[in-house]
């Protein structure tokens, strides 16, 4: 399957689809939202898209909120112009699709750093073996680089950078969770979002426990009670 598409697309047809089936099965005239971090980006391009969507969200929560980033840590920024350029070389070819093939000659320690690089912080043996069953998994080019083109020109911008999405469009009562160790949504990045939106309705909350990175939010064994019955 060739990937073309980016979070562009995401928030132009994959969420709104997503939404109109769940309320034409649960027949409910509104519902809650829960994303986290590629999640809320693209709810927040369909709300720039579709305006009238806000009217159907009756509360959202978001996890790691991801817009413009211009305040990313870690080791991912300081190589982030050669992963920019390796993709684009990648692109050029027409090599779409960024697949991660499972290996098992692979030793652990590789796969337990790329995960822990990337916001996995509290990996028991069993817990990363199941993980690392299913992730790293694919994506399309176009989706990282255009989170890299919005660090870089440090806006919240299409894929073709055409156009800008604004914030203020989301209008939906909203609670945004921020982590100590998040590389990609740190807590600079997560008030800024905050106080862009136009919602009338907003906070932002700080998640609880320590060490808690960008995918801790999924797999952190202590996020269930943690964060999940906070939220």
């Amino acid at each position: 399957m060739i990937l073309s598409s980016s979070w562009d697309e995401m928030g132009k047809y994959d969420i709104p689809a997503m939404i109109d089936q769940i309320i034409n099965v649960t027949e409910q005239e509104k519902i809650f939202y829960i994303g986290h971090s590629m999640g809320t980006t693209s709810l927040f391009v369909m709300l720039n898209e579709f305006p009238e969507m806000n009217n159907i969200i009756d509360y959202c929560v978001a996890m790691a909120p991801v817009a413009h980033i211009p305040h990313m840590t870690g080791p991912q920024k300081r190589y982030l112009n050669y992963v920019y350029l390796g993709l684009k070389v990648i692109k050029a070819i027409r090599l779409y699709n960024l697949t991660f093939y499972k290996a098992y000659f692979v030793p652990k320690i590789l796969e337990f750093l790329a995960l822990f690089v990337n916001g996995f912080h509290s990996a028991s043996d069993e817990r990363f073996d199941q993980i690392a069953d299913f992730a790293p998994a694919g994506t399309s080019i176009f989706t990282v680089t255009q989170y890299i083109k919005n660090h870089k020109v440090k806006d919240f911008m299409t894929r073709d950078c055409d156009n800008i999405y604004s914030l203020s469009e989301v209008k939906v009562p909203i609670t945004s969770w921020f982590s100590d160790v998040d590389w990609a949504s740190c807590e600079a990045d997560a008030r800024a979002i905050n106080m862009q939106l136009g919602s009338l309705v907003r906070e932002i909350k700080q998640v609880p426990l320590e060490n808690y990175g960008h995918l801790d939010f999924l797999w952190d064994v202590r996020s269930a009670e943690g964060l999940y019955r906070l939220i």
